[in-house]
């Protein structure tokens, strides 16, 4: 049975320059994370790649590394894996949009090897039958840093909602955190985030799933951030309607149905 496959992973962190915490080449490391990242998505087979934002850590990168970085996503074009992103606030400058365009993530916005993700959404047929019509879908939205988290459209012809998001969640401390109380309230399917460089498992939240795999790097002296394993989130939607999702590298692969994580305030 046909089925559509995509898969997720939390921020890159790219970044030509090694933090002082490290002792490794930090770009080489990135840049072989990146193809461990494509290799996961040719073996599950996903047709799109979606990422949390933040994919650069700074504005200023060597030319010879982003040139690095265009070659590397172009592999995922060949590879008939389309990439698409959200805005993190690595991506930006004083927390402003409009300074999107002289940032390295613009600049890949712009040459269209990554797809910007809009709140408006990417809707993905996941029953390949003839009649484009009667075709269940999954409707993929984006929410870029400092966003609200929208409702859950309401379309009859929609099956299942994501969204993937670039924000802390229930986090006291942090003013752009979604709180229990709204994703609870948002009706959605999947919330996947980004933004927490520590990995959680998956939680239930209502009937929303929350999916946090923490950074695929990070250039801090924390342990968990030095030796941290690829995680990468595959999920593979088919009829009738199940989703799986698969951890990738790094972990024991593991396939279940998504619908039983830890619960809180059902």
């Amino acid at each position: 049975m046909a089925a559509l496959r995509f898969s997720f992973v939390g921020d890159l962190h790219l970044d030509s320059r090694t933090p002082s915490s490290r002792l490794d080449d930090y770009a080489q490391a990135t840049l072989s994370k990146l193809q461990l990242v494509l290799e996961g998505c040719q073996a599950h087979n996903s047709t799109h790649l979606f990422l949390s934002g933040d994919v650069f850590h700074r504005r200023a990168q060597s030319f010879d590394y982003l040139s690095k970085v265009i070659a590397a996503f172009r592999q995922f074009k060949q590879a008939g894996v389309q990439v698409h992103s959200i805005v993190g606030n690595h991506d930006i400058q004083h927390d402003r949009m409009d300074t999107l365009s002289s940032n390295p993530l613009g600049l890949l916005f712009e040459i269209g090897l990554i797809q910007r993700l809009s709140e408006e959404g990417l809707r993905l047929p996941f029953v390949f039958s003839s009649d484009i019509n009667s075709r269940p879908q999954v409707l993929i939205r984006g929410v870029d840093y400092g966003k609200p988290l929208p409702a859950r459209v309401a379309k009859t012809d929609l099956n299942l909602s994501f969204v993937v998001a670039h924000a802390f969640y229930d986090n006291a401390l942090d003013s752009h955190a979604f709180s229990f109380e709204e994703v609870r309230a948002s009706g959605h399917d999947y919330l996947l985030l980004g933004h927490d460089h520590a990995p959680y498992p998956p939680l239930l939240v209502g009937q929303t799933k929350v999916i946090r795999p923490g950074s695929l790097t990070r250039g801090t002296s924390h342990d968990y951030q030095l030796h941290r394993p690829i995680q990468i989130e595959h999920f593979q939607v088919s009829e009738p309607l199940l989703v799986a999702l698969h951890r990738g590298r790094g972990f024991q692969t593991v396939q279940k149905r998504v619908d039983a994580p830890r619960t809180i305030g059902n």
